[in-house]
């Protein structure tokens, strides 16, 4: 992978973490 596919995957693990974080507390739960 070069620089950029680097970059860009950053850039979309950044913006699904606050995504994940979000989902992981109600995907835990067993209600």
């Amino acid at each position: 992978m070069n620089r950029r596919q680097l970059t860009l995957v950053g850039i979309l693990l950044l913006c699904l973490m606050p995504i994940i974080g979000a989902a992981a507390p109600r995907l835990s739960l067993p209600i």
